[in-house]
């Protein structure tokens, strides 16, 4: 590909074996009133009622800092990936020497902190001084490094600058090189690992720049070789060592009772958004593949914490959830659905149950159905039943959030001891959705409520907003500013009778539309495509999950002889919008493969369609669990000029 040509990209995966609980902003009875409460105020009130053995991550300071510095790096990065302007590249640098090295020298100490929390597992002095001090080191090296680019590039062919920058880039890699495995010290893998990716990913844009810059500092071009054959190397090492360790760390928190669940259900969500989401962005970095700016997304889904009462203010009369839910498997199954392709939510229909206590009853969402759509396919999917759908005390309630952006689920959670504590109940009766209209461009809110008799908890599920001034803490998103959008919602039974609900969210990185941009390569991930062939036992293709990729990936059955005339279709549609007319595009595929395979995808739009195969060569052998960043490579497909701009 040359850099006048716009190229597109799919995450896929080829084989032939058959294998945020945030915020009271309106208590109620019996909880005080608290309506005065600053955002900081409320997040020390959730730490403080905490137990010690539930306490909310989500909900804390360091918490919510340490997810808001990573959103920030990984989002930044998003928004500069390929090779920008070169101005672009210094306040890459800058920006990220900020976020990572506030005034007070505290970021650093926050990822660990995070982590310890969420494994409840201190890690000791040593190691904690030991990362501490070579950070530091590694800041008075890389300053001077972004100085002496930035004055490069204003007299870039002043040998003396030249020098300059060529002496500060090989001492910072050569400090890269050895200090990285000090940033996984034995023992504290899992609690450093916030701080190793992020290191990893610094390391990573240096050899970057070499590739791009090198020549033109005066490096010999095998110099600039070597560097890039590092860079690939390392992308490999950190990118499997960030997935192991993650697997690892969350197999360990993997337990019997609900109390377990959430444990490992936070760290499985945090640490998506503290590492392997600065995983997914490390293939971006390598100049050769990408040589003009690129446009790239996060598609995996993460799970906020079940909304029910955690909290209880009144413990004789107010249960907790946790204390009376399915064990940790049935809570797996019942609140994270199968891996699926990227879907769009358009309606979600409620159930009203009743629950009845000592003296009063209250009305609840009882159970749900959703009608969701996948990306650009102009399909509409309905969801199984969550919770239960008979027996309603009122008329379902249907909620349209078609084209609409939910960013906050703000619900309110009851439960009630009956019949002298042998009963729990346990339900939510309102919930706010809040969103920003994507046709009016304006911010909105739908209400289910019911009128509320018992006490509870009055929840906000929400990911943090995506911050823009080092050391400056956001509070939570609104309409202009959000880092998630809804996309699932789930439930689970709990107590003797009610049950908690469980909100997904996805990226707001994604493009709804599948956009291919004229001037950038446009990754558009495999799973945003739709109706794959996926009706066992003749099944061509079906989604798995991804770790280090950003998202789920697409997994073929056939191998290549078993395909024929009749069976090489069967791969993935793909709906796209293009905005230029007689634009030309090249389409390449990062995928895996165990054997040699056929590939079609069907590309479409408004007037104009277009069938493409391509040949997959076999880049591994193994498993499929056990996927490792060097197992993925490359194939490219035909060009392809769509006539006229549209979708």
């Amino acid at each position: 590909m040359n850099s006048y040509q716009s190229e597109n990209e799919y995450k896929i995966l080829d084989t032939s074996k058959n294998t945020s609980t945030m915020s009271n902003r309106y208590p109620r009875y019996p909880q005080a009133s608290i309506k005065n409460t600053t955002y900081k105020d409320w997040l020390n009130m959730c730490t403080k009622n905490q137990s010690n053995a539930l306490q909310i991550p989500e909900a804390t300071q360091i918490s919510q800092g340490a997810i808001s510095a990573a959103i920030s790096i990984s989002t930044s990065i998003l928004g500069l990936l390929g090779v920008p302007f070169a101005s672009q590249i210094g306040q890459l640098w800058q920006f990220t020497l900020e976020k990572l090295w506030p005034a007070d020298n505290s970021q650093w100490e926050e990822f660990m902190r995070h982590v310890e929390e969420l494994i409840d597992t201190k890690i000791e002095t040593y190691a904690r001084d030991t990362a501490i001090s070579e950070l530091k080191g590694l800041v008075n090296i890389l300053r001077p490094y972004e100085r002496s680019l930035e004055n490069w590039k204003k007299h870039p062919t002043d040998t003396g600058l030249q020098k300059s920058v060529r002496d500060a880039f090989n001492l910072v890699n050569g400090f890269f090189k050895a200090t990285m495995p000090k940033f996984a010290i034995r023992n504290y893998e899992v609690p450093l690992l916030t701080v190793y990716a992020l290191a990893a990913n610094m390391h990573l844009l240096l050899l970057r720049d070499s590739s791009i810059f090198g020549r033109e500092w005066g490096l010999p071009q095998k110099d600039v070789d070597d560097n890039y054959c590092d860079q690939r190397a390392f992308a490999n090492e950190y990118a499997n060592h960030c997935t192991n360790w993650f697997n690892s760390g969350l197999q360990r928190l993997r337990g019997t009772n609900a109390s377990s669940w959430i444990r490992y259900n936070r760290f499985r969500r945090e640490m998506t958004l503290t590492v392997l989401d600065i995983c997914s962005l490390f293939s971006n970095y390598d100049y050769y593949q990408y040589p003009i700016k690129v446009k790239s997304e996060l598609t995996r889904e993460i799970y906020t914490d079940p909304v029910g009462v955690a909290t209880s203010t009144i413990p004789g009369l107010i249960p907790n959830w946790f204390d009376y839910a399915p064990s940790f498997n049935e809570l797996e199954l019942a609140l994270i659905p199968s891996p699926r392709t990227v879907t769009w939510l358009n309606k979600i229909t409620i159930s009203t149950g009743r629950l009845n206590g000592w003296s009063t009853s209250q009305n609840y969402w009882q159970g749900h159905r959703l009608e969701y759509s996948e990306t650009s396919a102009g399909n509409n999917i309905i969801s199984p039943t969550y919770g239960d759908f008979n027996e309603s005390v009122a008329l379902h309630r249907d909620f349209s959030v078609l084209n609409r952006d939910v960013y906050t689920m703000d619900s309110y959670a009851v439960s009630q001891f009956f019949g002298i504590s042998t009963a729990t109940l346990f339900g939510v009766s309102d919930n706010d959705f809040q969103y920003q209209d994507l046709n009016s461009n304006r911010p909105g809110e739908i209400s289910y409520t019911n009128p509320p008799s018992w006490g509870g908890l009055h929840i906000y599920s929400e990911l943090p907003a995506k911050p823009t001034i080092p050391g400056i803490e956001p509070g939570g998103p609104t309409a202009n500013d959000y880092s998630h959008r809804l996309t699932y919602l789930t439930a689970s039974r709990a107590g003797t009778a009610g049950h908690v609900l469980c909100y997904g969210w996805t990226s707001s990185t994604v493009d709804r539309n599948n956009r291919i941009d004229y001037d950038k390569i446009t990754q558009i991930p495999a799973v945003k495509g739709h109706s794959l062939q996926n009706h066992r036992p003749h099944a061509y293709t079906y989604v798995i999950k991804g770790n280090h990729t950003g998202g789920n990936l697409i997994r073929f059955l056939k191998t290549r002889e078993a395909y024929n005339e009749s069976t090489i279709g069967g791969g993935i549609r793909l709906h796209f919008y293009n905005s230029t007319a007689g634009q030309s595009y090249r389409i390449r595929f990062r995928y895996a493969a165990d054997k040699a395979a056929y590939f079609s995808v069907f590309l479409q739009k408004s007037g104009w369609n277009s069938n493409q195969f391509v040949e997959l060569e076999k880049t591994f052998s193994g498993s499929y669990n056990d996927l490792n960043y060097k197992d993925f490579q490359y194939a490219t497909l035909s060009i392809i000029t769509p006539p006229l701009p549209g979708g």
